[in-house]
């Protein structure tokens, strides 16, 4: 496939929807769920996943919704090479969800392996953001992560940030997870953003990053960090 699409269009009835074991490849997008209805069960799983610039997507163009079993699940997803912003107006992610001011999203998001490099090339263009990134869309709290059990490795030349939180949401939750950095001396695997946000980091294994968490611009009060 070049790409899957999922919109909801504010039909309620459509709930308990799975896109599984699939190759998508060459996508901008290549899996993107829109929901703009009240509704669960939205299922992302076992996906063989290349070359796009957002590979999965969750999203919500208005609010307020109320959505609930929201999983991404044990897809394998590498590759940005050829999405370059803002020529293509892209920046670059492995993971994006994001909802409306107002709407209860909770996504977990476990068993993922993430590898590669989401800045593809050396040019003043590329603009990544994570491998995932949990966020709002006009304006915060946003979604509400867990994520856990993945392995995500930097193999690039650029330092990338692993997960990011962009979200006023208190209770995410990141942990058992294996991140993989490229040098000791520079980059962040963990990031924290908005000075609502509260976030229990634990469990995981982080390794060649000169920061394992940093706060961007606002308090380090944000994080509970145990036994990483």
């Amino acid at each position: 496939f070049r790409r899957v699409l999922f919109r909801s269009a504010g039909n309620p009835s459509l709930t308990n929807i799975s896109i599984h074991d699939n190759t998508v490849s060459a996508g901008y997008g290549n899996i993107s769920f829109t929901l703009d209805a009240n509704g669960s069960g939205y299922h992302i799983y076992n996906n063989t996943l290349s070359d796009s610039c957002h590979h999965i997507t969750v999203s919500e163009n208005s609010g307020p919704h109320a959505f609930s079993d929201i999983l991404i699940y044990g897809n394998n997803v590498t590759d940005w090479s050829n999405w370059i912003s803002p020529a293509d107006g892209c920046h670059t992610d492995g993971v994006i969800v994001f909802s409306q001011t107002g709407s209860t999203m909770p996504v977990s998001v476990y068993n993922n392996y993430l590898h590669g490099d989401i800045q593809p090339t050396s040019s003043s263009d590329a603009s990544p953001t994570a491998f995932m990134f949990c966020t709002y869309g006009s304006a915060p709290p946003g979604a509400l992560c867990t994520i856990y059990n993945n392995v995500i490795a930097n193999e690039g030349t650029h330092n990338n940030v692993l997960i990011w939180l962009e979200t006023g949401q208190k209770g995410n939750q990141i942990y058992n997870n294996t991140l993989v950095g490229m040098d000791p001396t520079t980059g962040t695997a963990i990031r924290l953003q908005t000075n609502t946000t509260t976030a229990m980091v634990k469990n995981n294994i982080i390794t060649a990053f000169k920061l394992a968490f940093d706060s961007y611009d606002d308090p380090t009060t944000q994080l509970t960090s145990n036994n990483n």
